[in-house]
């Protein structure tokens, strides 16, 4: 499985409740939520934790 069912039915609740009348103004909406919640595209790297492991 891709996606958890719980993560995808979230999303689709929250398009649906933001105004979303159809599958495809849902599909758009998932597809632009990162936009709308204004959140990062990919998550921070530059506090990589480095040293010795042995």
């Amino acid at each position: 499985m891709r996606h958890a069912l719980v993560g995808v039915l979230a999303l689709a609740a929250c398009a649906v409740l933001a105004g979303a009348m159809s599958l495809l103004a849902v599909g758009e909406w998932i597809a632009d939520w990162r936009e709308r919640l204004q959140l990062p595209q990919k998550p921070h790297t530059s506090h990589q934790i480095r040293g010795n492991w042995r």
